[in-house]
Parts: structure tokens; sequence; C-alpha cells
């Protein structure tokens, strides 16, 4: 049985990255227009789906990026060093009414657990320690840094070309679409489902498509995700509330369910 049609997305300028919010359900994108120079954000609830809200903008333009998002809060960064893209600065906004709850413009986020983000002192870096999500003061715990801390959720995976797993897959896709897939692929098994993404050839350029199957074989979903490419990317899709998520072409974003 195949799947329906997905909830779709469009926007005017690519669509940077996605975050998701695992706790309340939301996607915060990153959207970016490279002849203006300026960077601005999106809210979409997965469940729905539908856009919450759209253009959201900060002060700075163009030096800014998603963080994370945890349970109904939106970590903002800026840039410490442009050339290498170092993040500099915490900007910590609750998610529904744009509202700027806190703000730390010399620390680093390394990573977060519960009520708590771990943090690190930029101009003291061997310094960690854990701030309070809410108000960005400090905890009392400490934060050595052999302890554990919750990351985004991913239970993908990535196979490079040359490893065991890689052929397997590959062999699998070639013989199956009659395809020579190259480079890198990303397997996921949910439910009674498996998630590739993966890369082949055409004209000289790769093409990155996204492949759905059930546990008989059955091909559920085959769609391009992006075309003439130059290179290869990680983190193609992801999946929340059995909802299967990705980019297209750049500008729109595709909800389906699986």
């Amino acid at each position: 049985m195949a799947i329906n049609p997905p909830a779709l997305f469009g926007f005017n300028d690519p669509v940077w990255r996605i975050v998701p919010d695992y706790e309340k359900n939301f996607l915060v994108a990153e959207l970016r227009n490279a002849e203006e120079r300026k960077a601005y954000f999106a809210l979409i609830d997965i469940l729905e789906p539908a856009l919450i809200w759209s253009g959201f903008e900060l002060p700075e333009k163009w030096w800014i990026g998603i963080e994370c998002a945890i349970n109904g809060l939106i970590f903002f960064h800026g840039y410490q060093n442009a050339q290498f893209a170092l993040h500099k600065g915490i900007y910590c906004f609750r998610t529904l009414d744009k509202q700027l709850l806190w703000q730390q413009k010399n620390l680093r986020y390394v990573s977060h657990t519960g009520e708590k983000v771990r943090v690190t002192d930029l101009n003291n870096p061997d310094k960690i320690f854990e701030v309070d999500i809410h108000t960005g003061a400090e905890t009392k715990s400490s934060a050595a840094p052999g302890n554990t801390f919750i990351l985004e959720k991913s239970s993908s995976l990535f196979f490079i070309e040359g490893t065991n797993d890689f052929a397997s897959v590959k062999a699998y896709i070639d013989e199956k679409l009659n395809l020579q897939v190259v480079s890198t692929v990303e397997y996921q098994e949910y439910q009674d489902k498996i998630i590739i993404s993966f890369y082949h050839k055409f004209d000289g350029k790769y093409v990155n498509e996204i492949l759905v199957i059930d546990n008989n074989g059955h091909i559920l979903l085959k769609e391009e995700m992006d075309k003439n490419l130059e290179g290869f990317g990680k983190g193609t899709f992801i999946i929340i509330g059995r909802k299967l998520i990705f980019i297209k072409f750049k500008n729109q974003l595709c909800i389906y369910d699986i």
C-alpha cells in the first residue's frame, strides 16, 4: 500500500537546516537568502501538520543560526569566527510567542539534558558548567567532562562506500531499482518499514533519492530529494511520531505519514 501524499511547505529561500523539538512535536526551519544576507526562521507543528509562524528574524541578520529546540524553547547561536563558523553566544526564545527569555553572549552550547544546558565559557574554555534552561543562571551541580548528556535523538545509520554495510545496501538498491548507488547511504528501520536515503549519478551529477519499503520488500515511496549535486550530505531525513520529514529541492519541506 503506497504512502499518502505529503504535507508540503514551500518557501522562497533554501531551507538551510531543520531542528526538531521532540517534546512538543515542533520543527524549526532555518532559511537563508544569500543575496540579501538574511537568515530567518519558521515553526511547523509536525502532527497537524501546520505552519505556526514564519519570517522570524533576530537583530543579527546573517551570522545567526539554530542551536537546538527543547520542550517549547528555541536556542540560537551567533558566530565567533566567520571564517571557521565557530559558534558564540546563546539566545533562548520561547517558541510559540518568540519571546526572548535570556541571552549569554560569552557562552557556547555543548549539550542539554532535562532542565539544564551544558555550556562552556568563551573567556575560559576549560570551564564547562550547567545553566538553567529557562533562565540561563548557573546551577549548583558540576558538569565534569566525563558526564553523559542527552543529544539530539537519531536512529538512522550512516554507511560510507567501502564498508560492508554500504555494500549490502547498495547491492539491494542496485538490483531492485536498476541503479548504481555511490558514496553514502542513510538507513533506518522504523516499525515495519525501512527508509533509505541514497545517491546515484545522472548526466555526471549526483541525485539524492529517498526510498521507503515495507518488510515484504514492496516499495511504498521513491522520491527525489535533490539533483544536480556536486557532493553528498548527512542527516537528509528525520522521523518523529510516525512522520517522515525531509527537505526537497532545497526550499520545500515534506512531511509524510508512515
